[in-house]
């Protein structure tokens, strides 16, 4: 390489170094304006974020406010939401389940129709199959395909969500009741079928479309226009409902503030109209020059937001490793206690307890099996636990003082985030050989 090449790619690396650093700053700076503005704010305590709520635990505070007294919430929740769905229906005895029924995160059955509701609130991955074996089971109770509805409560929602859902959640293969791992069409991952095979277009022509392995049913069509997502409304929705029910309803009126207020955390919906205001009003004083045209200081601003794209890859990658490197060293400090574990390298360690794997996972595995970066421990199975293998975990989490976790259902049978997993798993495995069921 030429001498004058080289440094002017070591002036343009030094800039781009340069740029990570004053962007360092700007976050450090607007972070002192966040804390500020906390001192003169009121106390914000929400209940559901202090304990840590997983996915289940939402279900049923959801399906709680749901089934409040003369079904007040779920008509109006009828009326603002699946009106525009095509629901005509009148609401009279509903059975309101959550997390028990056929495993639906929350179930509606009345007279006349059924209300499949999705919870993604956590950003959970959709399971093989999964909206297609739901609607299958309510046909099988009898209801006919136009008196069923779907509603999906996501994570991060955008215009196009609905569309982009994998094709083959709404596919019904011939072998839909078997375990997950088990069914013919299973790809890559606990999650995929082989039609999501976009890298080989090929491929579901290749080996889907044949007698007895294509799918029975392909619902999406038939259900997009019965199927509701919530939108970014949903908290503001669940703060009106505080509003119209009777004023002696205190207990549910608390209970619809808290998850209103839980939704507009989980959707990043809570920043204060002074602090942006207060954070625009530094930033346009670091980056905006009044004496200059104002597609330049335009420009100026949209290369902040692409090198601040660029530094949030950066944070993401290095939160991933980070991830890996703990798992490997949990699992170290694991070997030292002599545990007989076994491992993947940066991905996972754990040890096998009456056919279910109990260990910890890295969250950054990819496709749909992670856990945002953040390393999990939990309690794993290919294949559906029999009722001994529930008793054992029940026991082994009682004994361990951890109760209280995640029960999912679906290949992990419980789990949490964790940035202690060492901590945990030893916990769980001295639960387990003192429980007689490790050595």
């Amino acid at each position: 390489m030429k001498t004058a090449e080289a440094e002017s790619l070591y002036n343009l690396t030094m800039k781009h170094y340069e740029e990570i650093g004053h962007n360092l700053e700007l976050c450090d700076s607007i972070a002192k304006i966040k804390e500020g503005l906390k001192e003169d704010s009121i106390t914000e305590i929400n209940l559901i974020s202090e304990l840590s709520a997983e996915e289940p635990d939402t279900s049923r505070i959801f399906a709680c406010l749901l089934g409040s007294r003369k079904n007040v919430i779920l008509k109006k929740f009828v009326a603002d939401y699946l009106g525009r769905a095509g629901f005509e229906f009148e609401v009279k005895r509903p059975v309101i389940t959550a997390e028990k029924k056929y495993r639906i995160d929350i179930l509606v059955e009345d007279d006349d129709y059924a209300i499949i509701i999705e919870n993604k609130l956590l950003g959970a991955a959709y399971q093989r199959n999964q909206l297609a074996r739901y609607i299958r089971r309510m046909e099988g109770e009898g209801y006919d395909a136009s008196h069923i509805f779907i509603v999906i409560i996501p994570g991060f929602y955008y215009d196009g969500y609905l569309q982009d859902i994998r094709k083959s959640v709404w596919k019904l293969p011939p072998d839909w009741d078997k375990p997950n791992g088990m069914r013919h069409c299973a790809w890559q991952d606990a999650y995929c079928c082989r039609c999501d095979n976009t890298q080989e277009k090929e491929y579901e022509a290749r080996h889907c479309h044949k007698p007895e392995k294509d799918c029975i049913e392909d619902y999406r069509q038939k259900y997009l226009d019965r199927t509701i997502v919530l939108d970014n409304r949903f908290a503001d929705w669940l703060t009106e409902c505080a509003t119209i029910i009777d004023r002696e309803e205190i207990l549910l009126h608390s209970a619809l503030v808290q998850f209103s207020d839980y939704v507009k955390l989980k959707y990043n919906l809570k920043q204060s109209k002074k602090y942006i205001m207060e954070m625009q009003e530094f930033l346009k004083s670091k980056l905006v020059d009044e004496s200059k045209e104002a597609d330049t200081n335009w420009r100026t601003v949209n290369d902040k937001l692409r090198q601040l794209n660029d530094m949030k890859a950066g944070l993401e990658s290095l939160r991933r490793n980070m991830s890996k490197d703990m798992i490997n060293r949990w699992r170290d400090n694991l070997l030292a206690k002599n545990w007989q574990i076994s491992s993947e390298d940066r991905k996972y360690f754990g040890m096998k307890i009456n056919g279910v794997r109990c260990g910890c996972w890295s969250g950054c595995e990819g496709g749909d099996e992670n856990n945002k970066d953040q390393p999990y421990w939990g309690f794993h199975s290919d294949h559906d636990i029999n009722e001994e293998q529930k008793t054992m975990i029940e026991d082994i989490l009682e004994t361990a003082g951890m109760k209280n976790s995640v029960s999912k259902g679906h290949g992990f049978v419980v789990w949490n985030s964790t940035l202690n997993g060492d901590t945990r798993c030893n916990a769980l495995y001295e639960a387990a050989r003192k429980l007689g069921y490790i050595q």
